[in-house]
């Protein structure tokens, strides 16, 4: 037969000699007439559910409890492949370039923190310092304000009698009454 297209009803060549081309819009390109592509793989699609789904179920059941038993072997195997490369593609003088920087931001790391430690230790010491003399600050001042209270005053005042208790009885105050015994009123 030639290259022309043929005609869909009868095999007859066409005038033109070409198919018509699709329309733009690829969801309205019709394989029948009146059909669109979505609507063609939805039909399809139920179609294909309704007389295979049980096999398609059964298939992806089979094929999820193989991938759980093989994913631990497939991720060791991965595991020791990128080992391999790596071990291929291991560059000494790389490597050692890297343990010296290591080291080195290792080191700076550790100067650092000595440095915090030798300040916070100094700021802890001046503190203890600081506090102690404050307490004997606080001391001092404790034993001068007690020595100037343990000094008799003298200001004028007589001094009492020796014979004198005012809480004794005499005189012509009511004076100091022991309280009343009295009786337990029960209860216990």
């Amino acid at each position: 037969m030639s290259d022309a297209a043929t005609d869909k009803s009868g095999g007859q060549p066409t005038d033109s000699g070409q198919d018509s081309p699709p329309s733009e819009d690829p969801l309205t390109y019709s394989f029948l007439p009146g059909e669109t592509v979505l609507y063609y793989l939805y039909n399809n699609g139920l179609s294909l559910l309704s007389e295979y789904g049980w096999y398609v179920l059964l298939t992806t059941v089979v094929l999820a409890l193989a991938w759980s038993r093989l994913k631990p072997h497939y991720y060791q195997w991965k595991k020791k492949r990128e080992d391999w490369i790596d071990e291929q593609n291991f560059d000494p003088n790389k490597a050692e370039t890297y343990q010296d920087a290591m080291l080195k931001a290792r080191a700076r790391m550790q100067r650092d923190l000595n440095e915090q430690a030798r300040v916070y230790q100094e700021q802890k010491e001046k503190k203890e310092i600081e506090e102690r003399d404050e307490r004997i600050k606080q001391w001092e001042e404790f034993k001068v304000v007690s020595t100037k209270k343990s000094k008799p005053k003298d200001k004028g005042r007589p001094t009492p009698r020796q014979d004198y208790y005012p809480l004794g009885g005499g005189g012509a105050g009511g004076g100091y009454r022991p309280s009343r015994r009295t009786v337990g009123r029960g209860g216990g």
